[in-house]
């Protein structure tokens, strides 16, 4: 079974070849939705942890509506041919207006996150546990030569409680704003780490400070090693 644990490995995979790639770009980095053949790695690793995320964010059923959608449209169409403007604009069709801003953000901007976790700790209360997290978070949007400017947000956020290393025990989406936000998360189990952006659906400059395991003690965590 190609699970939750293979999946988050292959998108970190993924992940490191676009930032390595951008990083080493000798032309300019386009968004998705104007990119041509010669900068493959916008196309297909980049390309592919978006629809990755879409599919997360909005839904399996509501993502294959809008491919089916523009496909029955454009199908078998001579000139004038459709542009990956139109197929935006069948995803927008099917994306709810709370997250229009990821189509932005994911096809018509070169957006990356500065996301991570500063602070855990975790106390029992009865037989269930509460998990107290600081998250710092910041988006950023790169020009074409790769300067990067912070942008106001106000995005939706996963943070996942694990019960051991690969274990997913509970994941929570919630609406931060850039900065530093503090959280209390109930669990029924004895919490091991916590991870913002577990299931990677946006992509982060540096993946390493995302996840703190909780201390032993549930007393302030460190970094799982």
């Amino acid at each position: 079974e190609f699970g939750e644990d293979k999946v988050r490995k292959f998108l970190h995979m993924e992940m490191d070849k676009y930032l390595t790639a951008r990083s080493n770009e000798s032309e300019k980095e386009k968004p998705l939705a104007y990119v041509d053949a010669g900068q493959g790695y916008i196309l297909y690793q980049k390309g592919g942890i978006i629809m990755h995320a879409l599919n997360k964010y909005i839904g399996e059923d509501s993502l294959n509506h809008a491919i089916k959608r523009f496909i029955d449209r454009y199908a078998f169409q001579g000139p004038p041919y459709p542009t990956t403007l139109d197929f935006l604009a069948s995803l927008r069709l099917s994306t709810p207006d709370s997250m229009q801003y990821f189509i932005t953000d994911a096809f018509q901007k070169i957006t990356i996150y500065d996301n991570k976790i500063t602070a855990v700790k975790s106390t029992k209360s009865g037989d269930k546990y509460v998990v107290d997290v600081t998250v710092d978070t910041k988006k950023l949007y790169a020009d074409t030569t790769g300067k990067e400017i912070e942008a106001p947000s106000d995005d939706y956020i996963e943070i996942g409680v694990y019960k051991n290393k690969i274990s997913l025990m509970q994941i929570n989406k919630y609406k931060l704003k850039g900065g530093i936000t503090k959280l209390s998360i109930p669990v029924n189990e004895k919490p091991y780490k916590v991870v913002i952006d577990p299931r990677l659906l946006l992509t982060d400059k540096k993946l390493d400070d995302n996840e703190m395991k909780i201390d032993d003690k549930e007393k302030l965590g460190r970094r799982d090693e």
